[in-house]
């Protein structure tokens, strides 16, 4: 577990997007490694910055790790068309943004240590709306908070392999 969880995150959407097939929520999503980057694609995800970790030794004091990490993944669509009001256009980018979160929850869901880089990861609750670009380009986006390496953490009863 050397690797930031940010980047651990990204690894694991990547091989997800390229493994994708058409017909697929995630086929053809674009992914960033960054809120900063710029969108070019009508569709995707975005890794946001880590906001709090707490750092602690790891058992035996053989080196130290990140605790409680929380970072955004944010699911974006562009609402299409030149009248960004347009209601059919909105509830359209708000259903595949919607999809494209729960699909991305999903990859999280079956892979929790992100291929053994983590301890454990988990989506929180999130968040919806929609965002404007300087551009004028308005995105319909869904905000899943996701914390690594979560301390005391258990299995719940509702929570059911998929």
């Amino acid at each position: 577990m050397s690797m930031p969880p940010e980047d651990a995150a990204f690894d694991l959407l990547e091989a997800s997007i390229n493994g994708a097939v058409e017909g697929d929520v995630l086929y053809g999503a674009e992914l960033l490694d960054n809120a900063d980057d710029n969108i070019t694609k009508d569709y995707g995800l975005s890794i946001g910055d880590c906001d709090g970790a707490d750092i602690a030794p790891l058992r035996g004091g053989q080196g130290m790790e990140e605790y409680d990490a929380i970072f955004i993944l944010v699911a974006f669509a562009r609402v299409a068309g030149t009248d960004k009001s347009d209601k059919t256009a909105r509830r359209a980018a708000r259903a595949q943004a919607r999809a494209l979160g729960l699909e991305a929850a999903k990859v999280f869901h079956k892979n929790k240590t992100m291929n053994g880089q983590v301890k454990n990861s988990r989506i929180l609750r999130g968040k919806r709306g929609f965002d404007s670009l300087e551009s004028g380009e308005v995105y319909a986006v869904v905000n899943l908070p996701l914390i690594v390496n979560e301390t005391g953490r258990q299995l719940q009863s509702h929570e059911i392999p998929i």
